[in-house]
């Protein structure tokens, strides 16, 4: 073998044991860290303030605790809701991981992902008789009772949609419980893309390649996740272990894929930030430093990026522009201060490209 190939084999070796070396050593946690409510009780800080290190069975005891004696609280009045729905979407993301005396275990990035390709693998296997024919199926009711006599259809919350540019029929969406729909009739029908695949939580982005509806990439749970036949089969993409909050393909070149990731959360934030792909997916450059929650190509001008990112740990996203690329960004003023989150959107209408969108919470 010439000695040139030889190296660049050992090479690659070396970057696939340092990838995984890499994953081993990051915390997979499943909780995204939020302000604590106004209004909360004293001791829901110590969840706002280390939510995997207080004991579980502590808190959900604090909890019922303070539910029995405050009936705002137990109705979810106006003022109460958000507290409410603080602490179950805590309980949620950590049950799982709870041991024998209430202490929270969480396992590493590497054995979350071989978890997750183990559940997999199973789901891609074979129906048996029991998994075949005689799968539960769901045979009604099929709208929610209301007490008004107002019924209402099943439901999910979606997360994300993406339109296939070159046909608007086809529209995929994602969804809060990890199940990605696909629909070819502009929403008239829907069904699941693979609806056994498990993506690892809620699917936080989506973006169907403008060039191809068949090639899709989804952020799922804690990764980047890819499909190229519809949504039918999803294969991770090694190297993205944060939650992946926005993904864009240029639509002059497809291999051009840019992410953002971070979640805010304090943990795994030496992997947060800007991420740029040449080679569609295959493999991405790490090119901005930063908890990044959105970002937008100006239409025509795939070169030119908006993005909306913070230093890790601060409290404020601050609006940033790129004009090659993604390589490089620099910060641009907004009109209003102390963005604590948003979201981008930008337009291809006639004489619209030179726009730009932000949605955000500010402080007056």
């Amino acid at each position: 073998m010439p000695l040139k190939t030889v190296c660049m084999s050992l090479l690659a070796a070396f970057a696939a044991v340092g990838e995984v070396k890499a994953q081993s050593d990051i915390t997979f946690d499943p909780y995204t860290r939020e302000p604590l409510p106004v209004g909360a009780p004293a001791w829901m800080k110590e969840i706002s303030d280390n939510p995997s290190g207080v004991n579980y069975l502590r808190m959900d005891s604090l909890f019922n605790d303070w539910l029995a004696a405050d009936i705002d609280a137990r109705v979810k009045t106006l003022k109460k809701k958000p507290i409410v729905n603080f602490y179950r979407r805590w309980m949620k993301a950590y049950r799982p991981y709870v041991g024998e005396k209430g202490y929270i275990y969480l396992p590493t990035m590497q054995e979350h992902i071989e978890k997750l390709e183990r559940q997999n693998r199973r789901s891609s296997m074979p129906a048996t008789r029991a998994g075949g024919e005689n799968r539960w199926r769901n045979i009604g009711p099929f709208t929610t009772e209301h007490y008004e006599n107002k019924g209402k259809d099943n439901q999910a919350c979606v997360y994300r949609l993406t339109v296939y540019p070159k046909n608007t029929s086809i529209v995929y969406c994602g969804t809060e419980t990890g199940v990605i729909f696909k629909t070819t009739d502009k929403g008239l029908h829907w069904e699941p893309c693979n609806a056994l695949h498990n993506f690892g939580g809620s699917i936080f982005a989506l973006q169907v390649d403008p060039n191809n509806p068949d090639v899709v990439y989804a952020g799922g749970g804690q990764n980047l996740w890819k499909s190229t036949d519809g949504g039918k089969n999803w294969t991770m993409v090694p190297g993205i272990v944060n939650r992946v909050n926005s993904i864009r393909i240029s639509p002059k070149d497809s291999k051009n894929v840019t992410l953002t990731t971070g979640d805010s959360r304090g943990k795994n934030t030496q992997i947060s930030g800007f991420y740029v792909s040449n080679n569609g997916g295959q493999s991405f450059r790490h090119t901005f430093d930063a908890v990044c929650q959105d970002h937008e190509l100006q239409p025509g001008n795939p070169q030119r990026i908006y993005m909306l990112a913070k230093l890790q740990h601060d409290l404020i996203f601050d609006f940033h522009l790129s004009e090659d690329g993604g390589l490089n960004f620099r910060k641009i003023e907004m009109p209003v201060k102390d963005i604590s989150a948003g979201r981008l959107a930008v337009s291809d209408a006639p004489k619209g490209e030179n726009y730009v969108y932000a949605l955000v919470n500010s402080d007056p």
